[in-house]
């Protein structure tokens, strides 16, 4: 009865086969950045940009493991203020702390609407919001692939290997956030074109 009432699940990918693929979708993101969670490299943007934090210069792997520092100038402490201004109860409008003021609202380094950025309260919430982000975008394109007829392991090897694409890999901010929805454009067109199936 429970399934009856979720058509869409059914028509999409929770087919029983696919249990493992979605288990694996899930699991690479998470399992690719746990040297972050570790610490074993140092992936926070604002110890790595500011010259207060880690030098990397003498590490193991050195270098920055991101192509563009304004997550680290604006994203991350842009966002913090957002979503600071919003967990003490007002909307995060205007940013203070910039020249005379600046809007924050509308700003897409802050994404201060954005549900994810949650998690920039939490320890290593940058790569909590990659790893979620990552997650979102695999399992995306793994329905839509499985809705065009695609087998399971042709749908796991390009959903892996979407949720790994080169944005995520260089350009973790505010833009890379708007990836998951482009499979899931795609599924809600092939649903429009035919709903039936």
């Amino acid at each position: 009865p429970a399934r009856a009432a979720l058509p869409f699940v059914d028509r999409v990918f929770f087919w029983r086969s696919d249990r493992l693929a979605l288990i694996a979708l899930v699991l690479v993101p998470i399992l690719t950045h746990i040297p972050g969670f570790l610490d074993f490299f140092k992936t926070d943007p604002v110890l790595m940009l500011s010259g207060l934090g880690a030098d990397v210069s003498g590490a193991l792997f050195p270098g920055l493991p991101l192509i563009d520092p304004s997550i680290g100038f604006y994203h991350q402490s842009l966002g913090t203020l957002a979503i600071e201004d919003i967990l003490r109860g007002t909307l995060p409008w205007w940013n203070p702390y910039e020249g005379i003021g600046v809007p924050l609202a509308g700003e897409m380094n802050a994404s201060p609407f954005y549900p994810l950025m949650a998690l920039l309260k939490l320890p290593h919430g940058i790569v909590l919001i990659n790893v979620a982000v990552q997650i979102c975008t695999g399992l995306g394109t793994y329905a839509i692939c499985r809705r065009l007829g695609l087998a399971l392991v042709p749908s796991l090897v390009a959903s892996i290997a979407y949720e790994h694409n080169g944005t995520f890999a260089w350009l973790s901010g505010g833009w890379g956030y708007a990836i998951p929805a482009l499979p899931l454009l795609v599924l809600g067109l092939e649903f429009a074109r035919s709903p039936s199936i």
